[in-house]
């Protein structure tokens, strides 16, 4: 228990909940493929299907939160940038991409880069936007039962 709300640091869980929650209004076009698909050097989350086409998305879990307001990554990362960067490469050839957000903390309201952590994954997400990459999150109940998605939350890019 946080002064601000419930969270959840276990960054597996961010995955787990996507595969328990493929009913969310998120996925309501995609159908699960695979998880963990390669793609070059990288491996993202899940593989889904829309339409006959691969959909490649990538789950960041987001705990960091300030001001009702989560912010991801909470250290630098190399990773979550070379994961941005090939979306993005992977959105202008036209293959769909999507980064979730999933606020694993019961405070945040609205998510967004870090930029004072991370200014190479601010400026990677800024380009994932603009080459046609979906930017998503989603908010979380924390009960000392259980975790599950609730409603889709806003994202503030620079």
């Amino acid at each position: 228990k946080t002064d601000a709300g419930d969270a959840c640091v276990n960054t597996m869980r961010a995955n787990h909940l996507v595969l328990s929650h493929l009913d969310h209004p998120i996925f309501r076009d995609l159908r699960l493929v695979r998880k963990e698909p390669r793609v070059g050097n990288h491996r993202f989350d899940f593989e889904f299907l829309a339409s006959g086409n691969s959909v490649y998305v990538e789950v960041k879990s987001v705990t960091f939160c300030h001001d009702s307001k989560g912010a991801f990554p909470d250290a630098p990362s190399n990773r979550a940038v070379a994961h941005l960067n090939l979306l993005t490469s992977l959105a202008t050839q036209g293959i769909r991409t999507l980064v979730l957000f999933v606020a694993m903390h019961t405070g945040i309201r609205v998510i967004r880069p870090a930029t004072e952590i991370d200014p190479r994954f601010s400026a990677a997400c800024n380009a994932a936007k603009v080459a046609g990459v979906e930017i998503c999150a989603v908010g979380t109940s924390i009960t000392p039962t259980g975790i599950s998605m609730t409603k889709e939350l806003p994202v503030e890019l620079t």
